[in-house]
């Protein structure tokens, strides 16, 4: 019961069910990694990201994982450790270059970062695995934009709003470039 608690959306309850099965000692090897790892991933969503990093690095030394790689990245960036957050996307696209996310994650911290050139090639790996999300083609829209590339950030945003017509960044992104 625990164990699908831990899997489930509610986060406050993930978190229990974790603690639960973490204490029992129960967990070895592979399957701990993942109960820390969901642990992780819900004291994120909680918002508690100290703890969230604290669990998932846990489960990254018990059994390395692109999952648990890719979200203690987003914990780094939401701390604005752009740097730690790249580090962690590059290792999870090692461990699983399928990764459409982490390469999505890591083409906008290096945006953030204000290193668009070292963007793009992961913001296209990000669309050529994830062409049916909005979100990749706004993220390699607003890197086209940022490095002067007018057509083509036009045309990403536009791919972006084909998908979904309410993506606001994408509306913005393209009045920006004075386009309707």
């Amino acid at each position: 019961n625990a164990w699908r608690t831990c899997q489930g959306a509610d986060a406050g309850a993930a978190v229990a069910a974790g603690k639960t099965l973490l204490d029992s000692g129960l967990a070895k090897d592979a399957e701990l990694a993942e109960v820390q790892y969901r642990s992780g991933k819900a004291l994120h969503a909680l918002d508690r990201l100290d703890e969230a990093m604290e669990v998932l690095t846990a489960s990254i030394a018990t059994k390395p994982s692109a999952q648990a790689f890719a979200e203690r990245g987003i914990v780094h960036y939401e701390k604005r450790a752009f740097d730690k957050a790249i580090a962690d996307y590059t290792a999870a696209i090692r461990l699983d270059a399928t990764q459409g996310e982490a390469f999505n994650n890591r083409a906008w911290t290096y945006y953030q970062a204000g290193q668009a050139d070292k963007a793009l090639s992961d913001a296209d790996a990000a669309v050529r695995l994830l062409a049916r999300e909005a979100y990749v083609w706004d993220t390699r829209a607003h890197i086209h934009a940022k490095l002067g590339n007018r057509e083509a950030a036009i045309r990403d945003f536009r791919a972006a709003l084909a998908i979904d017509p309410s993506s606001q960044t994408s509306r913005q992104g393209l009045a920006s470039l004075g386009v309707n």
